[in-house]
């Protein structure tokens, strides 16, 4: 019959049959892990709670394009039913989200430096130089002769003096010419 032992006594291995097994050391408090939890998601809040508290107080990003920001779309009516209203109320909030700058600034260098990724319009050349590619194209396939171009220059002169404008030109070369490579 066997016998009960109190719970804080265990026989040795090799009365209880079995091999002994070396001691693993605990896995680490759940504490721990709680605390790393908790700071994911402080951050996380962070990084979503900052920029809507900046925009809504107030704070607009710098001009950063040659154009003006999209207007407020109407919300009202049939409007709330279509696409297109969203689609300019997506660029509305682009356009005036507080850390757009930083954003437009991050992407860029992210395509530049990890991804080295060539857009349509940019060429990566030799080293860190960057191409314009229409003005690549302009050059090899402009069919404008120099005199041609004296023309053109010398009427957009002509147009703009009438206007009561003053004209300075300075002539300064192409890159792709100075380093063809």
């Amino acid at each position: 019959m066997p016998t009960l032992m109190p719970p804080s006594h265990s026989p040795p291995a090799e009365e209880r049959n079995e091999l002994a097994v070396p001691s693993v050391e605990p896995p680490r408090p759940v504490r721990d892990r709680r605390k790393v939890h908790y700071i994911v998601l402080v951050g996380f809040l962070a990084f979503l709670v900052v920029p809507l508290a900046l925009t809504l107080a107030g704070r607009r990003p710098g001009a950063s394009d040659n154009r003006q920001p999209s207007p407020a779309p109407t919300l009202g009516g049939d409007a709330l039913l279509q696409a297109s209203t969203y689609q300019q109320l997506d660029r509305y909030l682009q356009d005036r989200f507080a850390f757009r700058g930083l954003a437009i600034r991050v992407s860029a260098k992210l395509n530049d430096k990890l991804w080295k990724g060539d857009t349509d319009q940019v060429r990566r050349g030799k080293g860190e130089w960057l191409y314009y590619q229409p003005s690549l194209t302009q050059l090899c396939t402009e069919s404008l002769s120099p005199a041609a171009g004296t023309n053109a220059l010398g009427q957009l002169v002509s147009a703009l003096e009438a206007g009561g404008k003053t004209v300075r030109y300075l002539l300064a070369p192409e890159k792709s010419s100075i380093y063809p490579e």
